[in-house]
């Protein structure tokens, strides 16, 4: 190729390089009018190789071919980076896509901008708590009453003012005021130095208008924090206060609130903590009329609670059972993942089930299958009425059918004894794989081969003092069990 033809060549590829970029300027100016995201150019791109939009010297290549030619050979356009051909504002898209993401914040910035703020309200409730239990002994009860609303009124104030400047914190304000006027409310009945109201009923609607306040303020402002601080807060000043009949109630409350937030905004971790300090208050409350016993004492003794005790606490346990259940039952999948919802409705079931058959112990441990068979039921018709809520996803259903099958098994280990008791335990293994099969469902499997083993376990600990009767039992949980060895 001669040098005229590569001049040529070279001048041609100039024009087709400067047409393209003239046509990505237009676009950028078009996408900046627009208001529009510039698109980030690919990783790939940023190291493709493209020609220097550097004109050759092409006098200098003109006079050699005028000369007769110069047999050196044309030097080839230097190549350079995609950078070079882009057009600023693309470059600078570029170059911050490849900018590696900022490190976490440290922990001193987390703990200034995020922990000391919310140690500080907790601080500050915990004194205005104090204060107002002090100041009975110098003001009347409408002194009382308005010097503490005044204290919550001045509290929210400040808090929606230094929201404007400083959100973060401001809300955390707002949410102390929130919890205040729930702790004040709740103490106009509860707490001795400050009662002006008698009535139960009264109090509890006083409460519920509160607790609905602090749900329109925080579905209004879309903020998960006030919600939580306010509910976190008021379950707080609760305890703070002492636990007795009227704070379980409204708890009760709370808990209906965080369910609400639950299905209406979707904030998961309320209902998690809802579950955790409803039934934390219900353990302490239990620990203080028992009059402080150990912990040992309340775990294994037996048979001291009269009939009218256990009505009042396993009311207030199946009251709690029943909201978080219905709760996470009656979201839909939107608002409650199947994962989370399995989450919540286990956690649930473990509380009552431990505090429950504790209870059951406590009052009546000779008849303790008569807590567990109708809570297996229970358990039975959540697990159907999950699957219509969540179907086709199966997984809920999966999970609470075997809770509900091995709370069936506890029932069955403290109705049946001896020798019936290894029979019904073969029997109900391999019933539980039939359902395995049936259900397809392999983890009810497992639970076969727990409660087969188990029958096993009862059977080995009475050899070698078996009679006919244990003798008949065993062989016929070994006929079951081949049985179900032939259907695995």
């Amino acid at each position: 190729m001669s040098d005229q033809q590569e001049l040529q060549r070279l001048q041609e590829e100039i024009r087709q390089l400067r047409a393209q970029l003239a046509d990505v300027e237009r676009r950028v100016e078009a996408l900046a009018g627009s208001g529009a995201t510039v698109p980030v150019a690919p990783p790939v791109l940023a190291q493709t190789a493209q020609p220097e939009l550097r004109p050759p010297e092409e006098s200098a290549v003109a006079a050699r071919v005028e000369r007769g030619g110069s047999e050196a050979p044309v030097e080839e356009p230097r190549l350079a980076s995609a950078a070079t051909v882009m057009p600023p504002v693309i470059a600078a898209a570029g170059t911050a896509a490849a900018t590696p993401v900022a490190s976490k914040e440290s922990f001193e910035v987390r703990l200034g901008t995020y922990w000391l703020p919310r140690i500080g309200i907790a601080v500050l409730l915990t004194g205005m708590v104090f204060l107002v239990t002090w100041s009975y002994q110098y003001l009347g009860r409408g002194g009382k009453v308005g010097l503490s609303y005044l204290c919550c009124a001045l509290l929210g104030a400040l808090g929606l003012w230094l929201e404007k400047k400083t959100p973060a914190f401001g809300r955390v304000l707002l949410a102390g005021a929130l919890a205040l006027t729930y702790f004040i409310t709740y103490a106009l009945h509860f707490v001795p130095a400050f009662r002006v109201i008698d009535s139960v009923p009264v109090a509890l609607t006083l409460l519920v208008l509160v607790v609905a306040a602090i749900v329109i303020v925080a579905n209004r402002k879309q903020s998960a924090l006030i919600a939580g601080m306010a509910l976190f807060f008021g379950y707080y000043t609760s305890l703070v206060s002492g636990v007795d009949t009227f704070t379980l109630a409204a708890n009760a409350v709370l808990a209906a609130a965080a369910l609400f937030f639950l299905a209406r905004n979707r904030w998961v971790p309320l209902s998690f903590g809802a579950v955790l300090a409803t039934y934390l208050a219900y353990m302490l409350w239990v620990w203080k009329i028992n009059h402080g016993r150990e912990l040992a004492s309340l775990l294994f003794d037996s048979g001291y609670l009269g009939a009218e005790q256990f009505r009042l606490r396993g009311a207030f346990l199946a009251l709690y059972w029943l909201l978080f259940t219905a709760g996470g039952l009656m979201v839909n999948r939107e608002a409650l993942p199947s994962a989370e919802c399995k989450g919540l409705l286990t956690l649930n079931n473990g509380f009552f089930l431990v505090l429950f058959a504790l209870l059951m112990r406590h009052a009546y441990p000779d008849v303790a299958w008569a807590f567990y068979f109708p809570f297996a039921g229970a358990l039975f018709v959540t697990s159907a009425i999950a699957y219509q809520r969540f179907a086709p996803d199966r997984s809920l259903l999966d999970v609470l059918f075997a809770q509900a099958v091995l709370v069936a098994t506890l029932g069955v280990l403290s109705y049946f004894k001896g020798d019936r008791l290894v029979a019904v335990l073969a029997a109900e293994s391999l019933l539980i794989l039939l359902l395995a099969g049936w259900m397809n469902t392999p983890g009810l499997r497992w639970v076969a081969r727990l409660t087969f083993a188990l029958g096993a376990i009862t059977a080995w600990n009475d050899y070698p003092g078996w009679d006919r009767a244990l003798m008949g039992s065993a062989t016929l949980a070994g006929a079951l069990g081949l049985i179900g060895a032939r259907l695995e």
